[in-house]
């Protein structure tokens, strides 16, 4: 649900519990329908809920501007806490943050090219390549080459440039907001794009049969 937008709140029929969209881990803003109000939710550290009014007639960045100031009051922001988490989580907080900035189209994008990247089992809602399940902060450069190999399988360098670099920014930017790893682990050089690279790598699949 994506409360920024007007027509999709109006949309919305009342009822006494508010309608929530995720901020970051633990945290959400709140709209209740009729009357038209916004609220904050928390979930400090030892699990217990924390609610916070914020007020009505507010346009969406407002709202959400009054519940990160008010997290912020409470000491405990689990954007920048630190955090010791995979590889598929450092990726969730990358989307997190892309759609916390008002970015859902990029936040889209970039989860498209995540599973096409990473491989992703739709029934068991989870990536399929190894590199996901590292741990961020044991992955090393040599696990990222390895699951550079095995994305070069019948495609072209450019489309694994493109993949590289959407999987990359997610690290990269988790680093940031508080995941223990190294940055520099995800670093490659590009592969040649020229007219003499541009052949798919074709590598033989480990589970083909006979």
């Amino acid at each position: 649900m994506d409360l920024s937008r007007e027509r999709e709140r109006d949309r919305l029929k009342p009822r006494l519990d508010c309608y929530w969209q995720r901020l970051a881990d633990g945290a959400y803003l709140g709209f209740r329908r009729r009357p038209d109000t916004w609220h904050a939710r928390f979930r400090r550290r030892d699990g217990k809920q924390q609610y916070q009014p914020l007020g009505k007639a507010l346009e969406c960045d407002d709202a959400k501007e009054r519940a990160e100031q008010w997290r912020s009051q409470l000491g405990g922001s689990p954007v920048r806490s630190v955090k010791r988490a995979t590889i598929s989580s450092a990726l969730d907080t990358y989307l997190e943050d892309l759609r916390r900035h008002d970015r859902a189209p990029a936040a889209e994008k970039a989860q498209r090219q995540f599973r096409a990247a990473l491989g992703f089992d739709r029934a068991a809602e989870a990536y399929t390549d190894p590199l996901a399940s590292l741990q961020l902060k044991e992955a090393t450069q040599d696990d990222f080459l390895n699951w550079r190999d095995r994305l070069r399988c019948e495609r072209l360098p450019r489309t694994v440039n493109r993949y590289v670099r959407a999987l990359t920014a997610g690290p990269n930017r988790a680093h940031q907001l508080g995941h223990v790893g190294n940055p520099a682990a995800s670093r490659m050089d590009a592969l040649p794009e020229n007219d003499e690279a541009e052949t798919a790598v074709f590598f033989p699949r480990s589970n083909e049969k006979g």
